[in-house]
């Protein structure tokens, strides 16, 4: 079973240039090429869930046959690629030197983690401000804590692309590699980051994602992410292709 989990629509498109998949060709695709099933995680937007949700309810019961029965098994993951901020940024108190917006995945696992993406999504647009001819629309680490609070379970994460907060850290902790004492305790803060993260939604439920790629940057950050699976005992790693 392979389930491609970070994957983009047109729905995207609304803040940002970034895809021209139609949530109904993306999912067709999965299926025709054999797939479990297919995420959806637009770039702080969860409008494609209704698209997709009505396309995969009608492929189950308008098919006839055994590709009615594989639509059945077919799962078709609401989820959404937030950015990841330190609390309280905003319009006013923002330093492009300091404050980057860190992608994040969320994928729900039930009816209770779409709710508890939906009213992340709501706090989310909450803080939003005006940058760079740009809507920026900042999750706290707050808002996470807040939402999921005790109820953890319903809510899978990863930690995105080298554009997350993970990837990010990394490469410019390798641009210091010489300095030792300074390497070593950047390493050892983004290990206290994933185990913060893991606190907010459960060690099962947080994972590391590694992206197939021939780009330097990215095979380098893989082999820090799988150090830090091993070291950390996170023992699935998220794999993802876009399409």
């Amino acid at each position: 079973q392979y389930y491609s989990l970070h994957n983009h629509t047109d729905a995207s498109n609304a803040r940002l240039i970034d895809s021209i998949n139609k949530p109904t060709d993306l999912i067709k695709r999965a299926f025709d090429l054999g797939l479990s099933g297919i995420a959806i995680t637009d770039h702080e937007t969860i409008k494609a869930h209704v698209k997709a949700s009505q396309f995969i309810k009608k492929k189950r019961t308008e098919t006839e046959g055994e590709e009615k029965e594989k639509w059945k098994n077919f799962k078709v993951i609401f989820g959404n690629e937030i950015y990841l901020c330190r609390n309280g940024l905003n319009s006013e108190n923002y330093d492009s030197k300091k404050d980057k917006f860190y992608h994040f995945i969320l994928l729900a696992v039930d009816e209770i983690g779409h709710e508890q993406i939906r009213r992340l999504s709501t706090k989310a647009y909450g803080h939003s401000f005006m940058k760079n001819r740009m809507l920026r629309v900042p999750t706290y680490y707050k808002d996470l804590e807040e939402v999921i609070g005790e109820d953890k379970g319903h809510l899978i994460a990863s930690s995105a692309c080298i554009g997350g907060f993970l990837g990010t850290k990394i490469l410019k902790a390798s641009t210091q590699e010489r300095y030792k004492d300074y390497f070593n305790k950047e390493i050892e803060n983004l290990k206290a980051w994933i185990e913060y993260i893991q606190s907010i939604f459960g060690k099962e439920n947080f994972f590391l994602e590694l992206q197939p790629s021939d780009n330097e940057e990215q095979i380098y950050v893989n082999k820090w992410l799988i150090n830090f699976s091993k070291e950390l005992k996170i023992t699935d790693l998220l794999c993802s292709i876009r399409f």
